[in-house]
């Protein structure tokens, strides 16, 4: 991490802890360093994964990616993760810090299969905000640039086109443009994939969700016409009997104290749901990403255990559990 940071900075990559900007660009990158790559080879590759997680990796071909995510026997994510070809590889972008856990988890069944995985400590992923030169027509196509792949990933509720690079280090200024770029702190990102109501299981939230509870299922990051997958019963017991109690929202609040991921929420004094993403912005604001109850009755105000009050936000696509919720 320490010599990604290192490269990042000496060409000029903001990797600071700045807040994001409250208003975002219409045109800027940023380096997601909380995220890494990680690749899945092997004869076995496809066999070993489909078995493992959420999504169809055998019919995801060259062009495209998917949402998804690794589960326990009981349908707690471990791992949240988009999934892309590259060759005859699987690229998994995932948070960095659950990453490294959750190979070692997966490796305790890839002994069975002639397969491999691995943490690409020399790749970084950056968030391209804006038009790209390479254009993509739908959210989760990919193409090939600078030995490694570009990814159209969900625009914000506001409409700004997002993409990812997932490459070598060493190949980032072959992908990049060549005159000035705008690039913003990694927090400018992190708030795109916010407004965008993409949520992820981090080590405060480890094992605490069913994919569906982070709306996984209305993000194609959930197959339910493969066959058997660890923790598949549960997910789709969820899926077939109408049981999903809890849904991603997104959030808006002001609070002296800093809020924390796995912070629990309140509503009408009680127990409401806990803090996915939170992130601070320049004005001294906070946006966040949370999973909360649907059976909220009546109006209700959300807030934290410390009181500070939070305002839900829309995001750029219909959640109908919380509809009818």
């Amino acid at each position: 991490m320490t010599l990604l940071l290192n490269e990042l900075a000496a060409a000029g990559i903001p990797c600071d802890k700045a807040p994001a900007p409250s208003t975002l660009p219409p045109q800027w990158l940023s380096a997601a360093i909380d995220q890494v790559v990680v690749r899945v080879r092997g004869a076995d590759a496809a066999r070993f994964l489909q078995g493992q997680v959420t999504c169809d990796v055998e019919n995801l071909d060259m062009s495209h990616s998917i949402l998804g995510a690794a589960c326990t026997p009981k349908g707690r994510a471990y791992l949240t993760f988009r999934v892309a070809r590259h060759g005859d590889d699987f690229l998994l972008r995932a948070p960095r810090e659950t990453a490294t856990a959750a190979l070692e988890r997966l490796r305790k069944y890839m002994v069975f299969f002639k397969a491999e995985a691995s943490v690409l400590e020399d790749w970084v992923v950056i968030g391209e905000a804006g038009e790209a030169r390479t254009p993509l027509t739908a959210v989760g196509d990919t193409a090939a640039v600078a030995q490694g792949i570009r990814v159209r990933v969900p625009n914000t509720i506001e409409g700004l086109i997002r993409h990812e690079l997932w490459l070598p280090l060493k190949t980032l200024s072959d992908a990049l443009p060549k005159q000035d770029a705008n690039w913003l702190p990694p927090s400018a990102w992190q708030l795109s994939e916010i407004r965008a109501g993409i949520g992820e299981v981090t080590l405060a939230t480890l094992e605490s969700f069913v994919p569906q509870m982070l709306n996984w299922h209305l993000l194609d990051g959930i197959s339910f016409k493969k066959g058997c997958y660890t923790g598949q019963e549960i997910i789709a017991r969820m899926r077939y009997l109408g049981q999903l109690k809890r849904t991603l929202v997104r959030l808006s609040l002001t609070s002296p104290e800093t809020p924390q991921v796995g912070d629990t929420l309140m509503a009408n004094e009680r127990k409401a749901g806990e803090l996915v993403k939170v992130l601070r912005l320049d004005d001294g604001k906070y946006e966040a990403l949370a999973v909360i109850q649907n059976d909220l009755d009546g109006p209700f105000q959300l807030e934290t255990i410390t009181g500070s009050l939070l305002t839900v936000m829309p995001i750029p696509y219909e959640v109908p559990d919380r509809q009818n919720g």
